[in-house]
């Protein structure tokens, strides 16, 4: 079996009560029953959904994963969760929340829910739909980067052959987060490992490489062979 969402045609037959983009999120329109169909090289499957008249009562945002008691460093890239609750009881991931920081000097946060923490201080981030907005109250304090570990380490890598990295970083304060896609990746010798801004390395010669992650001043290594 394989995921196909991203390559399946989406459709509803109902677009009055529900439409569905090309990568399958779906929008609930009206009330009433929709049939949404993925179609793949001739085959088809199906579900029907339901939109109900329960009206969104409140919006509860969580942390994901979980920002500590002592707040977050600046250069951190922090996921957020938008979850409506409905008059009928249901509660529901909004996928269509508006995102906002009240205050875009200390964080900033994308349409998806994704902050990047700037400086020192205190902001509110919010998520709105339908009139309703819920928040969550983000801290950024002044720990700075002390060390980044690279991993996997030592690792075996044949040619052709592509490999994911991850950038660990350690703060002043003793608290440690993912920053992979905050650093800088590169690799050498280049002409026998290539490295992407994401830290996908991929063998294009045989023998040592090092495998490097930078940020600011601070750098994590590590061997591939």
């Amino acid at each position: 079996t394989f995921d196909l969402t991203n390559t399946a045609v989406w459709s509803s037959a109902t677009t009055s009560v529900a439409t569905i983009n090309s990568t399958g999120l779906s929008t609930a329109v009206n009330v009433g029953t929709s049939s949404i169909s993925a179609t793949y090289q001739g085959i088809t499957g199906s579900t029907t959904m339901t939109v109900t008249a329960a009206a969104l009562q409140s919006i509860t945002i969580a942390a994901n994963p979980a920002v500590p008691a002592a707040g977050l460093p600046a250069g951190i890239k922090q996921s957020f969760v938008a979850t409506g609750h409905y008059s009928d009881g249901s509660t529901l991931i909004l996928a269509s929340a508006t995102w906002a920081s009240s205050n875009s000097a200390v964080a900033t946060i994308s349409s998806s829910g994704v902050a990047t923490t700037i400086a020192a201080g205190a902001t509110t981030i919010s998520a709105s739909l339908s009139g309703i907005t819920g928040t969550f109250a983000l801290t950024v304090n002044n720990a700075t980067l002390s060390s980044i570990a690279v991993t996997p380490a030592n690792a075996t890598l044949a040619i052709g052959g592509t490999l994911q990295y991850a950038a660990t970083g350690t703060y002043s304060n003793g608290t440690s987060f993912d920053i992979t896609s905050s650093v800088t990746w590169s690799a050498t010798p280049g002409n026998k490992v290539k490295i992407s801004s994401l830290g996908i390395a991929r063998r294009l010669r045989n023998g040592q490489a090092t495998i490097r992650a930078t940020s600011g001043a601070v750098t994590g290594t590590t061997k591939v062979f």
